[in-house]
């Protein structure tokens, strides 16, 4: 039996989207190097959910439907996230910066 590259991905979405809603705190912790608050790992959860219920309807074998289904919800994230991503700027006075949400460089800034 071998294992195809389309459910290889499946199987690493499935596990991804698992460790993002059972253990958003650590994740987010280790990508941002500061503590979740509250907010942010309920949004790490949303998305946990998100890549899970994408993984479950793309397991088997899936047709053209599903998968532009799945290249559509993957739009709709990347706008959300580049909205979000926009949005940190205006509630910098709130304690939230666009920088605090980077992931860590391995490198010295």
């Amino acid at each position: 039996m071998s294992i195809r590259p389309a459910g290889l991905l499946t199987g690493l979405r499935l596990a991804y989207g698992s460790v993002l809603l059972a253990a958003p705190g650590p994740v987010v912790q280790a990508a941002a190097g500061q503590p979740a608050d509250t907010r942010a790992r309920r949004v790490t959860r949303v998305l946990g959910a998100r890549h899970l219920l994408q993984g479950i309807g793309t397991v088997g074998r899936p047709g053209p439907d599903v998968v532009g289904l799945g290249a559509e919800v993957d739009l709709v994230h990347a706008a959300t996230a580049l909205a979000w991503g926009c949005s940190t700027v205006t509630v910098a006075g709130r304690g939230w910066s666009t920088r605090s949400w980077r992931p860590r460089s391995p490198w010295p800034a």
